[in-house]
Formats: structure tokens, sequence, C-alpha cells
């Protein structure tokens, strides 16, 4: 079954991407960054962060698509619920949309694990 990212799923305020990036795990990938908060909520929250720097709305728009898109695919639903962000890298843009898998599979990879 796929990964949804319908309204409840989603991290929608300020606060609580704060709170992700200052408690959480980070992970630095070739197109991402990825911050994991701790485990404990009872279904996987996710919040993807396009900035400005990336490109016009646009571009900044298509990449959430793509991100959205690989999450539905890669993220496994066995995987801890928590909370997540992903934060894409300029580099997004000349990436296909398997290197976007890859690179997300590689960062979901033994978190809480370690």
């Amino acid at each position: 079954m796929p990964f949804l990212l319908n309204k409840d799923r989603r991290i929608r305020k300020t606060s609580q991407y704060k709170t992700i990036y200052e408690s959480g795990e980070k992970r630095v990938g070739r197109l991402l960054l990825f911050f994991c908060g701790k485990p404990g909520w009872y279904e996987t929250r996710v919040g993807i962060t396009v900035s400005g720097k990336v490109g016009k709305a646009y571009q900044r728009n298509w990449a959430k698509r793509r991100i959205k898109e690989a999450l539905s695919v890669e993220l496994d639903p066995s995987f801890p619920p928590s909370d997540m962000v992903f934060v894409a890298k300029k580099r997004i843009l000349d990436a296909s949309f398997d290197d976007i898998r890859k690179d997300i599979r590689a960062l979901l990879s033994g978190v809480h694990n370690s």
C-alpha cells in the first residue's frame, strides 16, 4: 500500500518544523537533507521544504511533487512512526526520478537503528 500524504500526515506548523530540526536526527544525501524526529507518534508525518534558493515557483512545486511521489513508493509501512522532514537541495532539479528514489531510500535506511 503506498504512503499517502493526506492532510493528517503532513507537518504544517513552523513550530513542528523547528522541533524536528533542533531535536531530530539529521542525515545528508546527495539531493536532500533529511531530519527525523524520535519515534513515538501513532503515524508517520512528513514535511517537505523547498526553499527559494532551489529555483522559481514552478521548479519548487515540481520538486515537491517528485519528492511526494518518490515517498509514496519508497516509504515502507513498517517504518517506525515518527515525524520527518525532507529539504530539497538545488541539485534535485537536474536529478531523475530514480535518483530521487535512491536518495530517499538511502536516507531512510538505518534510521532509528543507530
